[in-house]
């Protein structure tokens, strides 16, 4: 895998949006759960174009000098959002926070006001994952 990400991060713009783009239509159409940490970093490094690139252009002068997204980009974004809810280990919640931080930490480089796409499947994340360890005190520290 190293040197295929290698390889990838050697390709072109488009090639790796494609293959980016790919890689994230697989895992959402089957519900791929990704569970363990080092196999969303390894998602995350696949998809990093998306992330940090996406597809922009410049808006109009008059309107903002700021940079807006395409359509293609929000709908990028979309991809990442939902794969939030299947990076997750089922069975630890404490992997599970330590893939939510991963992820959140990948998230937080996309350029712009991009977060905004990201940010809502962030903290329903944290909201699941808050609940588990909520439950868990309960089942750890029983009333008398």
């Amino acid at each position: 895998m190293p040197n295929y990400l290698k390889l990838l991060h050697a390709q072109t713009y488009v090639t790796r949006r494609s293959v980016a783009a790919a890689v994230c239509h697989s895992i959402l159409n089957n519900d791929t759960i990704i569970s363990t940490p080092e196999d969303v970093e390894g998602v995350l490094s696949l998809i990093r174009v998306l992330i940090k690139e996406g597809t922009q252009t410049p808006s109009l002068p008059a309107t903002n000098s700021r940079p807006t997204e395409t359509e293609e980009t929000i709908e990028e974004q979309g991809w990442l959002a939902r794969m939030v809810h299947l990076f997750t280990n089922k069975d630890s919640a404490e992997t599970d926070f330590e893939i939510l931080k991963i992820v959140k930490d990948a998230y937080k480089e996309a350029p712009g006001d991009r977060c905004k796409y990201t940010t809502g499947s962030l903290v329903t994340a944290g909201i699941k994952l808050i609940r588990r360890f909520k439950a868990r005190e309960h089942l750890v520290h029983p009333l008398s």
